[in-house]
């Protein structure tokens, strides 16, 4: 593995590193505030107001992704100057200045559609906050100890998770109570998401940073190369590229079919989003404690299982705007909720741990590159689908035929988003045959761990149901991984015999 001649990561006391952690926090609450106000449903619904088509609903949801891309000059910058807080202090206050701009977009006399100025403004915010994203997630990396990656991200999750649950019900309870126009509101929400954002930017500031002494021995594109030149690693980047496409080719359109197909508004959405987000909290207390204690692998796997089962119930799930319905949306909301508290933290759990201390910008900003790239293609391809599956309509029908009567049933039907889902399942199906071929150091054995996660889910779900859900999902992994095990085997011994012939 390559290494920075003369690198060392900064050293920082006990009391900087107590200082600077508490600061993350602080600034990561009014930051999930801005979010909380501005993206997610509330982005998604401003689009729709604004007269957004599919393609361009998948636009803006590939924005973000496509914008990670900027991870690759923010390793140069690092590279060469070392000065973590600058780029993140300023590129995230540059950054939140868009969304005034964005608030006065509705009321602004443009010679374009207002929606085909909405995506240079975000793509704007998107490369700004990549900038600052990238030296705060190196810059966090080197105030964190190791071996408290998941206890300290778990509870700071945890904390944003519960601030995106206020704000997010708070904003969807402003829209719907609106009595004007809806425009209007949107432009308030996004100008205090502006409000909040500086904020956020202001606290960053006071963390703790020191500068590296010394640069690294490499050229730019030499750095960049050295992670995709680490066979395990690289295993690590095809996993996460995978997952990151399968998930996103339809999570993008969730919103878009609560509010423009099933027609509930936005005080029911907001209220799912929030469960999903309570679903979330109540995730990261289980999630966190366990990729400290056996690993980020196996939680991968688990939380990996329930979001595929989530994406499943919601290809097949009646698309009328019932009680049942409506039921049964909040119960995959909370599902899903569940599922990515883990996928999250386990994700950036096994970026960190793997990462080398001394070449952390690079691996980082590899990992960040192949979520992008995946992540971003997946919501821009799934609209065009939706765009041209719009009115075909796939079904299965299951029919029963006797003298004087017949009987059908239409056992599996797709018309427009729902053929995103189904996709959806299918590929998050071969991401988790992926997550199979990497190693993390210190990875529990997959039977002690599943037994270990079917009593966690006991102690912390009263539910009965829920842990029986949890332990089928647990069956499933260890399956997997028995049968992953045992086409390693016959590999081996496939290439014993080649070898001795």
């Amino acid at each position: 593995m390559g290494v920075w001649p003369g690198r060392m990561a900064p050293r920082y006391t006990e009391q900087e590193r107590a200082k600077g952690l508490r600061v993350m926090i602080v600034e990561g609450v009014f930051s999930r505030a801005m979010e909380g106000v501005t993206g997610g449903v509330i982005l998604a619904g401003f689009a729709l107001a604004l007269g957004a088509s599919d393609f361009e609903i998948g636009l803006v949801a590939s924005i973000p992704f496509l914008a990670q891309l900027a991870h690759v000059p923010t390793v140069a910058y690092l590279a060469r100057f070392r000065d973590r807080k600058r780029l993140a202090t300023y590129a995230a206050a540059a950054s939140r200045l868009i969304f005034f701009a964005m608030a006065l977009l509705p009321f602004m006399a443009l010679p374009v559609r207002p929606v085909a100025a909405l995506i240079p403004l975000l793509v704007a915010y998107a490369t700004l906050a990549t900038f600052s994203g990238g030296a705060w997630q190196v810059w966090v990396r080197e105030l964190v100890p190791r071996e408290r990656l998941g206890a300290y991200f778990g509870k700071r999750m945890a904390i944003l998770s519960a601030v995106g649950l206020v704000t997010v019900v708070a904003a969807g309870q402003f829209l719907q109570r609106w009595p004007g126009d809806a425009r209007l509101a949107f432009g308030i929400l996004f100008a205090a998401g502006g409000v909040f954002g500086l904020v956020s930017a202001a606290i960053l500031s006071t963390a703790p940073s020191r500068r590296s002494d010394t640069l690294p021995d490499g050229r730019l594109v030499e750095l960049l190369r050295r992670p995709f030149a680490d066979a395990n690693y690289r295993r690590v980047l095809v996993f996460l590229g995978a997952w990151g496409f399968a998930a996103n080719l339809a999570l993008p359109f969730l919103s878009v079919m609560l509010l423009r197909t099933l027609g509930f508004g936005f005080g029911v959405v907001t209220a799912l989003a929030a469960a999903s987000q309570l679903s979330n909290l109540l995730g990261l207390r289980l999630w966190a404690p366990l990729t400290d204690r056996f690993g980020n692998k196996p939680v991968l796997g688990l939380s990996g299982a329930v979001f595929l089962v989530s994406m499943a119930l919601w290809a097949f799930l009646p698309k009328s705007a019932s009680t049942g319905t409506l039921v049964l949306a909040s119960f995959v909301h909370v599902l899903l909720g569940f599922a990515l508290a883990g996928l999250d933290i386990a994700s950036n759990g096994v970026v960190m741990k793997l990462a080398p201390e001394d070449e952390a910008p690079a691996y980082l900003a590899s990992a960040s590159v192949a979520k992008a790239l995946a992540a971003g293609v997946a919501p821009l391809l799934g609209g065009f689908i939706a765009t041209v599956l719009a009115e075909r309509r796939f079904s299965v029908r299951l029919a029963w035929e006797q003298p004087g009567a017949e009987r059908a049933v239409n056992a599996v039907s797709f018309i427009g988003h729902e053929y995103l889902f189904a996709l959806s399942v299918i590929l998050c199906l071969y991401a988790l045959h992926r997550l199979l071929a990497f190693q993390e150091e210190g990875e529990a054995p997959p039977q002690a761990v599943v037994r270990a996660l079917r009593r966690e889910v006991g102690q912390v779900s009263s539910v009965a149901g829920m842990r029986q859900f949890a332990h089928a999902a647990s069956y499933v992994v260890e399956a997997a991984y028995r049968f992953e095990r045992s086409l390693d085997v016959r590999r081996l011994r496939d290439a014993e015999r080649e070898r001795r012939r």
